[in-house]
């Protein structure tokens, strides 16, 4: 289970590493000619509104390594939009969803990006809480019937 930027890394972990299943919760992208740079020299190190604009311009159709990577997981992979999200727009999760071979794609209405953006962040953390518990008790009940 992985948010923004952590969804963007598990999308990475899936060509790395065995995984039951892949949780990407408002995933975010990076351009692929920034991955190995610090933070403070990449865009949005130096300049937010031109990595918003970036982001802004991500179609469901987008494809970089990160998208690519998660193309080649065989494995169930779970994509989860967060419905009033002002950073991650529903393309980006929709381009790594698109990509997906077993993939389901889960909007939750009125979560924003992060807790800090919601007017109470305990209710934030309660419902993500309860949408990864679901999630996980949907891989284990596909495990049982192979």
């Amino acid at each position: 289970n992985g948010g923004s930027f952590g969804g963007y890394m598990i999308a990475l972990l899936t060509g790395a590493r065995p995984l039951e299943a892949a949780v990407l919760r408002a995933p975010a992208n990076y351009p692929d000619n920034e991955f190995q740079l610090p933070y403070r020299d990449t865009a949005a190190g130096k300049d937010v509104a031109k990595h918003n604009l970036y982001l802004q311009q991500i179609s469901p159709e987008y494809r970089n390594t990160a998208v690519d990577t998660l193309a080649n997981y065989d494995g169930p992979t779970f994509v989860v939009e967060h419905g009033a999200d002002e950073v991650i727009h529903s393309p980006i999760p929709k381009s790594y969803y698109n990509v997906a071979k077993h993939g389901s794609y889960i909007v939750i209405p009125g979560l924003k990006h992060a807790a800090r953006d919601m007017p109470n962040p305990a209710h934030y953390y309660a419902i993500v809480e309860a949408w990864v518990e679901t999630i996980i008790k949907i891989v284990r009940m596909q495990e049982l019937r192979k």
